[in-house]
């Protein structure tokens, strides 16, 4: 369906600039941003080229009807394109163009407009971005923000059309229940997802107006079971469920339901999580979505890992595992240091979901290896 909208853009003679998201980035090419640009459906605005100093040079991109000028850096998973900041040749871009509408396309973090729930995530210090341009477009960050900068121009992140997670699809709730001393989530703003129409004024200045878009409704249950037994948490969690319609009237309808704290008796399995969902569904619900992590028992002692999405966990997982090679004198190293711990971590993490482009068996393991010893630093 998206694609055959893209195709209803390009036939009303409406082009679509791209740059690879965090997720898209293919060292070969064979995104499915490629695909789309191959079949005309896109364009990537992102060529470079290396200066004799080692800069990194980026083209401009004209569109054919307005004169717009563009150009943009793509994303790398984990923050990888921050070194092409650092090395970027900003000054070729500010004093190239000038005269004409110009837009810089990125996909990264900006320290300066930074949330609070990136606040230790890696990011791009504005001094890395090139001056002069009308109007700067970012993605990635899952939160609406605009802010002009002075010798710069108007930053924008649009936020998630729709959630990409858990964590996006609670702050698109439109409607909110917290139950047994739970309060709603800070991030309980009813922010709807939507885009930008950005229109350049007769001074050049950028004037950004935002369009939401409400596709469904979006009901956010959440219920504290802290000093509950596990049986009592199930049961009060049913009695919950059936007192609500979860009916979107003209649209569908999402449910989504956390449960948090920590059980007095019993365990979090002891309570039937497909049988609530189940219940979720009849009572008018499309889709529900239950999330038990931050749900524990005093009766187990594990390794607790929460987090709201996989990423997060993921970041835990090897925070908590680098932790055990750290008190191992035999395995000191300070490659395996938190920080650099984390980063090698998840940086092996991607080559390991490196795509096979079409490659052999022997040649792709091949290729992973030789990756893999290279980040790790052994040749």
């Amino acid at each position: 369906r998206a694609v055959r909208k893209m195709k209803q853009l390009k036939d009303a003679g409406i082009p679509i600039y791209v740059v690879y998201g965090s997720h898209d980035y293919s060292a070969t090419e064979t995104s499915i941003i490629d695909v789309l640009g191959s079949a005309g459906l896109i364009k990537k605005v992102v060529s470079a080229n290396i200066t004799e100093g080692g800069k990194i040079r980026l083209d401009f991109f004209t569109d054919e009807k307005t004169g717009v000028k563009f150009s943009g850096m793509s994303a790398r998973k984990r923050g990888a394109e921050k070194s092409y900041y650092e090395n970027l040749d900003c000054e070729h871009l500010e004093n190239s163009e000038n005269g004409n509408v110009k837009i810089f396309l990125f996909h990264s973090t900006l320290n300066e407009m930074k949330p609070d729930f990136l606040a230790m995530s890696d990011g791009i210090p504005l001094s890395n971005f090139p001056k002069n341009f009308n109007y700067y477009a970012g993605g990635h960050v899952h939160k609406r923000m605009e802010r002009d900068f002075p010798e710069y121009g108007k930053f924008v992140f649009t936020g998630a059309l729709f959630g990409g997670d858990y964590r996006d699809l609670e702050n698109h709730a439109t409607s909110w229940q917290a139950f047994e001393g739970s309060a709603n989530p800070q991030n309980a703003s009813n922010e709807k997802g939507g885009f930008y129409f950005v229109e350049i004024d007769s001074s050049k200045k950028a004037v950004a107006r935002f369009e939401p878009i409400e596709v469904c409704r979006i009901f956010s249950l959440i219920y504290g079971a802290d000093a509950k037994t596990s049986q009592s948490a199930g049961d009060e969690l049913k009695q919950m469920i059936e007192k609500n319609d979860f009916s979107g009237g003209a649209m569908p309808s999402v449910v989504l339901l956390k449960i948090h704290g920590e059980l007095s008796s019993g365990k979090p399995s002891d309570i039937n999580f497909g049988e609530l969902k189940s219940m979720i569904l009849k009572n008018g619900a499309n889709v529900a979505y239950l999330s038990h992590n931050s749900l524990s028992s005093r009766e187990t002692q594990q390794l607790k890992i929460k987090g709201e999405d996989k990423h997060e966990i993921e970041e835990k997982v090897f925070e908590e595992s680098l932790g055990l090679f750290e008190k191992k004198a035999a395995l000191k190293n300070p490659a395996l240091s938190k920080d650099d711990g984390k980063k090698l971590s998840a940086a092996l993490l991607v080559l390991l979901r490196a795509e096979n482009a079409g490659e052999s068996k022997s040649d792709y393991e091949g290729k992973i290896k030789r990756s893999a010893f290279a980040a790790i630093g052994i040749k």
